[in-house]
């Protein structure tokens, strides 16, 4: 029976995504069956399929709507399965598990129902929103929403969109994006061919990425490769809304680890285009432009880049803390911390809501 339970029974895990314009007008729509029954977008988890990309998937499918910007809250509800719907799940599941995602659009757009599941659809603002739909998990969803609200309105309308590094899928930035959506910003993340494309192909596809993602500044953060990528984007394609840009431990003057990887067989292939057009360019140009780029780099040398030789110091154990100083940049700050650490730590992340907002670090002790 349980080689069988995917192909049989649906996997009790669930994503519900919040659809709402800047002004706090929300989606609701009402299921066929039962009847009355309001919420927002939802959907079931495919047995090998991520949350993001249910949300995706769900949102695309429930409303025609365009997913881009979509915000992962890192919140998550366990509730019991309603009767009406336990047949669907194997006899011994109890309770689903839902995960609870953000989409804000600039205003309110048509929406394209999916008839099999939703016979009608409203706009509504918050407050009536939240006294429509009826489950539970989706009225402390709207109401965190309100929570939020506050945060949101000091800096109107910004977003920010987080690159991640070489080799990584950008799951691991998910801990990054939800504080930066605590202190009042819409992460988005930009996934990149990190190993088959070079760096104006991928400074194309973000620029790109960048036109539709809504908010009146769109600011940039990244790690590692993902950093370099986009001071790179924000150098030479200047994106109309383009905010400010923080590099977290990004090899901003070239790599050495990279250097020495390339000289192994297999090695250029190993560390991709992207990488080598950095190498052969002796990294980026001197920052120059409106756009205030900020650095944070790490000194704790643990790091799969010491496996191949000493490296200078001080380091993260992948890039070299001087490999991250670019003249022209408005602010460097170096903390205790190793290269993947840096994507993970607090500290970190409230330096850079702080720099996003201010253009300096507040170097918080």
């Amino acid at each position: 029976m349980g080689e069988q339970k995917p192909a049989e029974f649906r996997r009790p895990e669930s994503v519900l995504v919040v659809v709402h314009t800047r002004s706090l007008e929300c989606l609701v729509l009402e299921r066929v069956e039962p009847a009355g029954f309001w919420q927002s977008v939802t959907g079931t988890l495919g047995w090998n399929e991520t949350a993001a990309a249910a949300a995706a998937r769900e949102v695309r499918e429930e409303t025609g709507l365009d997913p881009t910007g979509l915000c992962d809250s890192g919140q998550s509800h366990t509730f019991p399965i309603l009767p009406a719907w336990r047949h669907r799940f194997a006899p011994d599941v109890q309770e689903n598990l839902e995960h609870v995602w953000y989409l804000e659009i600039p205003d309110r757009v048509a929406v394209t129902l999916n008839p099999a599941e939703h016979s009608a659809h409203e706009w509504l603002p918050l407050e009536q929103a939240i006294a429509r739909v009826s489950s539970w998990t989706n009225r402390e969803a709207l109401e965190r929403l309100r929570r939020s609200a506050p945060a949101h309105s000091e800096e109107f309308g910004e977003a920010v969109v987080v690159v991640h590094a070489l080799w990584m899928p950008g799951h691991e930035t998910a801990l990054l994006r939800r504080r930066l959506a605590r202190a009042g910003f819409r992460p988005s993340l930009f996934r990149f061919r990190t190993v088959s494309d070079g760096l104006d192909a991928n400074a194309e596809r973000l620029a790109r990425f960048v036109e539709r993602v809504p908010g009146d500044r769109v600011h940039f953060v990244g790690h590692s490769l993902g950093g370099a990528v986009a001071a790179y984007t924000v150098q030479t394609r200047r994106p109309a809304r383009a905010g400010r840009v923080v590099c977290l431990g990004s090899p901003l003057r070239g790599t050495r680890s990279g250097q020495r990887l390339a000289r192994f067989r297999w090695g250029a292939w190993l560390t991709g285009r992207s990488i080598g057009d950095l190498l052969a360019r002796g990294g980026l140009r001197p920052w120059s432009g409106t756009a205030d780029l900020g650095v944070i780099a790490g000194d704790l040398p643990l790091g799969l880049g010491l496996l191949l030789g000493a490296l200078p110091k001080p380091n993260d154990g992948v890039v070299t803390v001087e490999e991250t100083r670019l003249e022209g940049a408005a602010d460097h700050l170096v903390l205790p911390l190793s290269h993947t650490a840096l994507i993970f730590s607090r500290r970190v992340a409230a330096e850079t809501a702080h720099f996003l907002r201010h253009g300096r670090f507040e170097r918080i002790r």
